[in-house]
């Protein structure tokens, strides 16, 4: 009987006991909960019965906690929210605040989580009805992310207004197994359609402008993100699923804020790590694929001020008909060669400038276009006026091919 160790005695011999009777072992190293992928075939259904058989093994424990797991829908195949505590809804007021996201879904279905595939992270919703994520980030060996993630949430740190990371709500330890708790936050670019479209030409940059800010925050602390693209960006709001609705004003300054998360791939250095010449193996993630980088040694500071700028890139250079200056930003942050290539404080003081040159009447203007690509921008297809607009705009510049 292998003795599964917690914080009392009592909870000790509770857990010892239940994993021997119910033949359930969870492991407590990190390596052990994400399956190695399948190219051929991806992950396959045994690899994600067997992560929420781990997850809904745990419930009672985080249900001690205050925190109730999302369960496994047998037909659909995705967690969906727990019957209770029941969620207040988009109509209750007074919204929660932060650090909690707004909500814009009216029923529970809309919450469905059908990410499965990130096999350390499961949704919960809290003793009050919010919605929260839970995250494995540490074994009995301990790691970077869990370093970087007491770094972050220091009080230090959090009274810094340049900290653009979701914050850690709660810490929890099982068994050599260590769980952050986080607000649940939806994708900062689900705007593609209905969703959460930038209204005026200014939200974009203040959307890019608090990635940058946020980076530079990061990377004063010598932290490399090291997997920064759509995936890992979040913003206070869950509009959730099946449902199209219009949703207005949802990124206005003063209410929207974005945030990193995702740093099971970042490194922390020491505080007196030279930002310019640092250099170790590149880490060959999808955002470094997909900025056209090679294998070999790099400077990860810089990688993410590329990857950034890839990111960004797609959904502000659209506003290059409006903002002329914008293009070679991107160029510049992008496509420079290596030494070259921005440290995240200087691409944030180039945009302000940038900014701070264009008059008001433009950056009030709504944006034209959702995202821009190399063969032409893609309109907003799902709005009636964008789509009047769009059809004048064709002749001059066809749209990117949905995806």
């Amino acid at each position: 009987m292998k003795l599964v160790r917690l914080n009392s005695l009592k909870d000790t011999l509770y857990w010892t006991y239940r994993s021997w009777k119910e033949d359930t072992h969870i492991p407590n190293d990190l390596d052990s909960w994400t399956p190695i992928f399948n190219f051929d075939k991806g992950y396959v259904d045994a690899d994600f019965e067997g992560n929420a058989k781990r997850w809904s093994f745990l419930g009672p424990f985080f249900r001690s906690h205050g925190y109730h797991l999302y369960q496994i829908d047998p037909q659909t195949k995705q967690a969906e929210a727990p019957a209770s505590p029941s969620a207040p809804g988009a109509s209750s007021e007074p919204q929660d605040p932060y650090p909690y996201a707004r909500r814009a879904w009216v029923e529970d279905e809309e919450l469905s989580f059908s990410g499965l595939q990130a096999f350390k992270v499961w949704p919960a919703r809290d003793a009050n009805g919010r919605e929260v994520f839970i995250r494995l980030v540490a074994g009995v060996v301990p790691t970077d992310e869990l370093k970087i993630y007491q770094l972050l949430n220091s009080p230090e740190a959090r009274k810094d207004p340049r900290n653009h990371t979701l914050p850690v709500l709660d810490l929890l330890r099982f068994d050599g197994l260590v769980f952050v708790v986080m607000p649940r936050w939806a994708r900062s670019f689900d705007c593609d359609g209905w969703q959460q479209p930038f209204n005026k030409v200014s939200e974009l940059f203040d959307m890019a402008e608090t990635f940058l800010e946020g980076l530079t925050f990061l990377h004063e602390h010598r932290i490399a993100h090291r997997d920064i693209m759509q995936q890992n960006t979040v913003m206070n709001l869950i509009a959730g699923s099946g449902k199209i609705r219009t949703l207005q004003n949802m990124r206005a300054k003063g209410a929207v804020r974005y945030a990193y998360i995702d740093f099971d791939s970042s490194i922390v250095f020491s505080k007196d790590v030279d930002l310019h010449s640092v250099e170790l193996g590149r880490v060959m993630r999808a955002p470094c694929i997909n900025a056209g980088l090679a294998e070999g040694l790099c400077n990860p500071f810089k990688d993410d001020v590329r990857c950034l700028g890839v990111m960004l890139e797609l959904y502000v250079r659209h506003i290059e008909d409006q903002v002329p200056e914008i293009g070679n930003f991107f160029d510049w942050m992008v496509r420079s060669d290596d030494s070259f290539i921005p440290m995240a404080a200087d691409a944030l003081q180039e945009l302000r400038r940038i900014r701070g040159m264009i008059g008001s009447s433009i950056l009030s203007q709504a944006p034209r276009w959702v995202q821009w690509g190399p063969e032409g921008n893609r309109a907003f297809v799902w709005d009636f006026h964008a789509l009047q607009n769009s059809i004048k705009k064709l002749s001059v510049a066809p749209a990117l091919p949905l995806k």
